[in-house]
């Protein structure tokens, strides 16, 4: 596909739609290959089909392997054709541990309301490219800045204030609802002991 028009043409145009964000893990890593969503190793007729085609960062891809879906819940989210519940709903969420310095979780929480094969799907998907993981070491480096910023700067402002910043940060318009920096801001604003300082 790739060695020939206009093969060459399509691939690119996919790639480049996600911008520099993948799509499967929140926008972590950048984009630098098409990954096959249902993979062409067991689903070898699909393997140029535009709608199997995603833009991949290289953890994703490799972290993906080849996973043959024998049972609906193992199926993984598709970033551009699933159902709108799984971009628009929130279903990961974040925990502080009050330690010096505090510890930030992330896990699987999807609504109670959503089918018990959906809960699965989104557990599935959060586990096997190693969610979690991911977005803890980007919120440990997030988590140092905003400690500093609150030393140098918002300890002399009115109570609340930091809290107030936090959720005004979540709130921008090009974060994503499960993305690990939105999930992580709101989570800090509603937790009196980081807002007040009390981790130093």
């Amino acid at each position: 596909m790739v060695q020939r028009e206009p093969g060459r043409a399509l691939y690119d145009a996919i790639l480049v739609a996600a911008g520099d964000h993948c799509p499967t893990c929140g926008g972590i890593g950048q984009p630098r290959t098409l990954d096959h969503y249902l993979p062409k190793a067991n689903y070898p007729k699909l393997a140029i089909v535009p709608h199997n085609l995603i833009p991949a960062c290289r953890d994703c891809n490799t972290d993906k392997r080849n996973p043959l879906v024998d049972h609906p819940h193992q199926q993984l989210l598709h970033p551009y054709l699933d159902k709108r519940q799984f971009f628009e709903e929130r279903w990961i969420s974040v925990s502080v541990t009050h330690t010096a310095p505090c510890t930030i979780t992330y896990s699987v929480n999807p609504p109670e309301n959503w089918s018990e094969e959906d809960r699965a799907r989104a557990a599935n998907h959060f586990e096997l490219f190693g969610i979690a993981k991911r977005y803890s070491i980007q919120a440990g480096t997030e988590v140092g800045f905003l400690m500093d910023m609150h030393t140098l700067y918002f300890t002399r402002q009115p109570l609340g204030a930091f809290a107030d910043f936090l959720r005004s940060a979540a709130s921008a318009d090009d974060l994503l609802v499960n993305g690990w920096k939105k999930v992580l801001y709101e989570a800090l604003a509603d937790d009196p002991w980081f807002c007040n300082a009390e981790f130093r």
